[in-house]
């Protein structure tokens, strides 16, 4: 949309955008006239409180005064202190302000002064990329105004707010009728997915993003649908459900009767009657529950004090963990959009870049020195991972261990999605990860995550951003392709202490309680080459013992062959 108002030009973004995004070309009076400089900057005082309603708005051009200290003595004081005024009013910001630039510190070349500006709110500002006033005789021109380049990446928000409230799978109460009608709507679009994995013009992107189309497709016409209650109460059985909606039910059927008073008339004598019946089964339910808690309680007193101070805490009264309000930077922030931004904005400052003090080196030194023995496992081999192409049994094992009832990513893939998709399914990822290995590149999807900020406790101020722990949900395909890389990796190169250690948690299932004793009188790197197969257990005369002891598990014993194991060697 192109809007003009004399000297003002609008340009609205396209709507593919999230957002809208509107740039003014403004040119303010360059007379001595303050009342005239201030009529028109009334205008746009205007038209900027208008148009901010529906997006960010950029204002840039020509304003004929100056935001700056040092540009007093050559400007006309009144009319910078009336855009001072306006800048302020609507915290904009500036070149040579917050903004840094590249280049001279002045745009208009008679005076050595600033008074050409590119601005833009906080919202914008966390998307510049660059902001640069091109010296004089840089570029031709006649204008004697420097020109200014700024360059802001405009492909999404920094952060997306979502409704925690939208109906999701209800893959609890999933039929295994409904799960083969699923496989079914699922069979033919991956087929035709997986035949275009193979083309040599393969786009990750694309594929993903229509991988995660055809799931949730296949998932709405299959799958019923619940959203989040957070008002349930865990007394609510099936019983109390069926009363409740037969109440309703008879009470919708006396409104729609007049609503009629006294026992002579049918419908009022039903509607209460099943007002009283289900009170009564409500209030059954409530004291069986309340009950069944403090048995509970009292159980685990005697015997788990952990039970017993997790159970007290689940039925405390909980108050809501969203706090409406939080500081930062001395800036008070109360909607969700500027709540999320100051979270956004002080977690991203804990990132420590290279050149800091702080910055761990010696552990950079060591993955790069992981990271090069897996390349030369991978050309030693000619393959692109360790052990070759990932097949379709590891991804298969690996979705099946997959927990239900998690949390999605911000894609609102579950992983019921994955567990009930069947081979088809596991045919389609095990060829995205072999594509994705192939081309050294993720999908796009892959690196967002929703952050999640959870309160620390402790007496700690609520206002605050670090009285808060980052909690990141990232999307579990991605999880499955990590795991199976990962295990790819440990498994072929196996001789850091960081891929053992890895080693501890995955064998943990399969080390044997007996005998731990012995078994630690061998180094680690030996005792992982034959927890491997790769080399005998010489404790044992034959190799049916050796299996049967590798069967014999538990999983708590793995800690203590490592500590025992090392704990010797340390008092050597």
């Amino acid at each position: 949309m192109i809007r003009t108002q004399k000297e003002l030009l609008v340009l609205r973004s396209k709507p593919h955008l999230k957002g809208h995004y509107l740039f003014f070309g403004a040119y303010l009076p360059s007379d001595e006239s303050v009342d005239n400089y201030r009529t028109e900057l009334n205008i746009l005082d205007a038209l900027y409180t208008h148009y901010s309603n529906y997006g960010n708005v950029i204002i840039a051009g020509d304003l004929n005064a100056s935001c700056l200290e040092k540009d007093k003595l050559c400007s006309n004081k009144y009319k910078s202190a009336e855009l001072i005024k306006f800048v302020k009013r609507y915290q904009l910001l500036f070149s040579g302000g917050k903004i840094k630039h590249k280049g001279p510190d002045y745009t208009f070349i008679n005076k050595t002064s600033m008074i050409d500006y590119i601005l833009m709110n906080d919202s914008i500002y966390r998307q510049l990329k660059s902001y640069e006033i091109l010296s004089e005789g840089s570029v031709s021109s006649t204008s004697d105004h420097l020109p200014i380049l700024a360059e802001i990446v405009l492909q999404h928000n920094p952060h997306k707010i979502l409704n925690s409230f939208s109906k999701l799978p209800a893959w609890h109460k999933i039929t295994d009728d409904q799960i083969e009608l699923y496989k079914q709507f699922l069979h033919e679009p991956l087929q035709i997915l997986i035949k275009k994995m193979d083309s040599d013009n393969a786009d990750i992107d694309t594929l993903y993003n229509d991988m995660v189309t055809i799931l949730h497709a296949a998932a709405d016409k299959t799958v019923p649908k619940c959203g989040f209650n957070p008002f349930t109460k865990p007394y609510w059985t099936s019983g109390v459900k069926i009363a409740h909606e037969k109440e309703r039910t008879l009470r919708k059927a006396w409104v729609i009767d007049g609503r009629p008073r006294g026992m002579h008339h049918d419908s009022y004598k039903l509607y209460k009657r099943a007002k009283h019946e289900f009170r009564n089964i409500q209030q059954a339910a409530y004291e069986q529950y309340i009950q069944q808690t403090n048995d509970d309680i009292n159980k685990a007193a005697e015997c788990d004090i952990r039970l017993f101070w997790k159970l007290i805490k689940r039925n405390k009264t909980v108050s809501s963990k969203i706090y409406p309000e939080i500081i930062q930077d001395d800036n008070v922030c109360n909607t969700p959009e500027s709540i999320a931004n100051a979270f956004m904005d002080y977690f991203s400052k804990l990132y420590q870049p290279d050149s800091d003090e702080m910055y761990d080196n010696d552990t950079r030194q060591q993955i790069e020195l992981d990271y090069n023995k897996i390349l030369k496992s991978c050309y030693e081999q000619n393959v692109y991972l360790p052990g070759g192409i990932i097949k379709e049994s590891e991804v298969d094992g690996i979705i099946k261990l997959l927990k239900r009832r998690k949390a999605s990513g911000h894609d609102k893939i579950q992983h019921e999605h994955l567990l009930y998709g069947g081979h088809t399914l596991v045919r389609c990822l095990t060829s995205l990860f072999n594509l994705v290995v192939s081309k050294g590149r993720i999908s796009n999807g892959w690196k967002l995550g929703l952050l999640v900020p959870l309160f620390k406790g402790n007496n700690k101020p609520k206002t605050s951003p670090d009285s808060y722990r980052p909690i990141t949900l990232l999307p579990c395909v991605l999880k499955v392709n990590f795991k199976d890389v990962y295990v790819h990796a440990c498994c072929n190169c196996p001789s850091t202490n960081a891929q053992r250690e890895v080693w501890w948690d995955i064998l943990s299932d399969n080390f044997p309680v007996q005998l731990y004793c012995e078994l630690s009188m061998y180094d680690d790197e030996i005792l992982f080459q034959m927890l491997l197969g790769r080399k005998p257990l010489t404790i044992f005369s034959s190799i049916d013992e050796s299996v049967q002891f590798l069967k014999l598990c538990h999983a708590h014993v793995i800690q203590c062959v490592a500590e025992y194991s090392r704990s010797l060697r340390q008092c050597y």
